[in-house]
């Protein structure tokens, strides 16, 4: 049995503000950084592993 919560993640609406996610010398992770995605675990995880690249080359 699949329970789907249709509140689970926030909606998003077109124009909000964005937080910024670069910065010279500063790698910024979370699901806020992936605008593939809504906020969600996957967002976040693509965003921390974009972001160990970054540092690691």
């Amino acid at each position: 049995r699949v329970i789907a919560e249709k509140r689970a993640t926030i909606t998003c609406a077109p124009g909000a503000k964005q937080l910024p996610s670069r910065m010279d010398g500063v790698s910024f992770a979370g699901d806020y950084t992936d605008p593939q995605y809504p906020p969600t675990l996957e967002a976040a995880v693509r965003s921390g592993i974009r972001a160990a690249q970054a540092i690691n080359g």
